[in-house]
């Protein structure tokens, strides 16, 4: 190395990693597209006294008053470093939760995916279809 060369350099094309809130937040519009509005994503992020965090994704849905439904939740030890992350998909049966942990940004990215494409999610978002129709019918009769 020649003494006209930088030795100390940064990069400003250097990106943040994404936190789980941001990437439930993209996902939460995607619903809202893929679904023509019959459900809408919401994101909510809690930190704790002890500076864990919880970021919960919910399935709203306006055919229902806006009833919202929380699909999955994710728990991390700290708001500055969120992996590794608890991850939970949860069903409306009592003891029908499915846990994973995600140790880094794609592992997290991945296993959202994987929740969002899980059995149980299209069985949740097929009974709040059901609950539209009945309400749509229902306020028919009226």
């Amino acid at each position: 190395m020649t003494m006209d060369q930088k030795l100390w350099q940064f990069s400003n094309e250097l990106s943040q990693p994404k936190m789980p809130y941001d990437i439930l937040k993209k996902y939460a519009i995607k619903l809202q597209e893929d679904t023509e509005g019959m459900f809408n994503g919401d994101v909510s992020q809690i930190v704790n006294d002890d500076y864990s965090v919880i970021v919960s994704f919910y399935i709203i849905v306006p055919g229902l008053r806006n009833y919202g439904y929380k699909l999955m939740q994710m728990k991390s030890k700290s708001f500055d470093m969120p992996y590794p992350a608890e991850m939970q998909l949860i069903g409306t049966a009592e003891g029908n939760v499915i846990k994973e942990e995600a140790t880094n940004q794609i592992d997290f990215e991945s296993k959202v995916e994987q929740f969002i494409v899980h059995p149980l999610t299209k069985h949740i978002l097929y009974a709040l279809k059901i609950q539209i129709d009945i309400y749509k019918d229902s306020r028919f009769g009226e």
